[in-house]
């Protein structure tokens, strides 16, 4: 883990990438994860997830292999296994 002096004072890019080992950073997101309905112009309608797993997988597709996600959410059991299908795609986000 980066030490968070280290951190502070250089920033977190320049931090990860001298500390020893290649540390890897975890940034914690914090929302909800949303079950969005998408109207589309021709009247079908589908689901789709939403909420901070758009920001969970970005920023951890952007961190390249040194950053870690972990969203904070409530998670309904009706989604949950729709959420570990997407997660699996992108290993860099934990649920832990």
């Amino acid at each position: 883990m980066v030490d968070p002096e280290t951190a502070r004072g250089a920033g977190w890019r320049q931090a990860a990438r001298f500390s020893p080992g290649g540390a890897v950073l975890e940034v914690g997101v914090i929302g909800s994860i949303n079950l969005d309905t998408i109207q589309h112009s021709d009247g079908r309608r589908s689901d789709s997830l939403g909420g901070i797993l758009f920001t969970a997988c970005a920023l951890a597709h952007l961190g390249r292999g040194r950053l870690r996600t972990r969203p904070f959410a409530r998670l309904s059991r009706e989604i949950e296994p729709r959420v570990e299908a997407l997660l699996r795609a992108c290993p860099e986000v934990s649920l832990d």
